[in-house]
């Protein structure tokens, strides 16, 4: 297995828990602005913030993952993902 697929894949797992992380947060906000007493210490503007921010980013960093990955982006240590056999 070459270390762009193996960048690739831990990326990928990266990516989409930033999601359901930001997601998480989206919720937390949700619950903190509807009263609930668990959410107490808890900024609703900012976590929000956060969420957005990763929601927005997460593709972003995906897309440059499988551009290091495949070898768009040359980088060294990591050898590109190839589908020719050798």
């Amino acid at each position: 297995m070459s270390t762009g697929r193996i960048f690739l894949i831990v990326m990928t797992f990266v990516a989409i828990s930033d999601v359901f992380i930001a997601l998480r947060f989206r919720r937390l906000a949700d619950r903190k602005e509807a009263g609930d007493p668990e959410a107490k210490d808890i900024d609703p503007q900012g976590v929000r913030r956060v969420s957005t921010f990763m929601l927005i980013f997460s593709p972003i960093l995906f897309i440059g993952a499988v551009l290091i990955s495949f070898g768009y982006i040359p980088v060294d240590g990591i050898d590109p993902i190839s589908f020719v056999s050798e």
